[in-house]
């Protein structure tokens, strides 16, 4: 059984607090999401913590099982067969520091300096990111006069207007009018019902949503998301995904 695991799980995996008989016959998979969260830690600047980042990152490349593009550029790569997400060239940096700290790299106090300003970067970079999404989804939201629309569950073609529209201010490219909606259930009825409880209930959008969300896009059909994250695992449940969740 294929489990897309996030950052949170690959520390505790890291660090031994899951043990292998948690996950038996079970196909561990990393994601670029998770690369690039070690990679701008606050942990890797305290000298006691950062060893629970080089575990972490230890346990993803001996596992081997990762998902190297960004969620929405890895939606095509699988949907259009000529297409190529160039991960050296893109990411190219992030690999090769994260390598550096699994394979026991010290840090000098000039590499800690640089990484202080890499992380202040990546950090107001994902800030607002992170706002420029919220604020698409409230404009999306905005959009209709008919509010009555978003109050109704399993609105395919908002969710999926909205997702082809994120894929293509991001990557720059049109997903194909053949692409497989079913490969992404789990991601586009989670954001369905993340739109309906916004409209319905007194649920606020959180800076850290969008992230959440994304992490989605890489889970499949008979695959599994392992999380620890509360609010994201409340909505997959109340979504009526139950199914796609890991449990131990």
């Amino acid at each position: 059984m294929d489990v897309i695991c996030d950052t949170n799980i690959w520390y505790d995996l890291g660090s031994g607090l899951i043990k292998p008989k948690e996950y038996k016959n079970c196909k561990l998979w990393s994601t670029y999401l998770s690369i690039d969260e070690l990679s701008r830690s606050d942990k890797l600047l305290d000298d006691k913590l950062i060893e629970n980042v080089r575990l972490s990152i230890q346990k993803m490349i001996v596992n081997q099982n990762v998902i190297y593009e960004p969620p929405f550029f890895r939606l095509l790569v699988e949907s259009i067969p000529d297409y190529n997400y160039d991960i050296i060239a893109n990411d190219f940096n992030i690999l090769d520091f994260t390598k550096s700290i699994a394979s026991n790299k010290q840090l000098t106090q000039d590499d800690k300096q640089k990484l202080r300003d890499y992380i202040a970067f990546r950090k107001d970079r994902l800030l607002k990111g992170s706002e420029y999404f919220t604020k698409l989804i409230a404009d999306f939201k905005d959009c209709f006069k008919d509010k009555s629309i978003l109050k109704k569950t399993r609105n395919t073609k908002i969710s999926r207007d909205f997702i082809s529209f994120i894929v293509k201010s991001i990557t720059n490219e049109d997903l194909p009018e053949n692409f497989d909606w079913t490969t992404v259930e789990l991601f586009e009825k989670t954001l369905d019902y993340y739109f309906f409880k916004l409209e319905t209930t007194s649920m606020k959008i959180k800076k850290n949503d969008w992230y959440d969300l994304a992490f989605l896009v890489y889970v499949r059909p008979g695959q599994k998301i392992w999380t620890k994250d509360k609010r994201l695992k409340a909505l997959i449940k109340e979504a009526g995904l139950i199914d796609y969740l890991y449990d131990k």
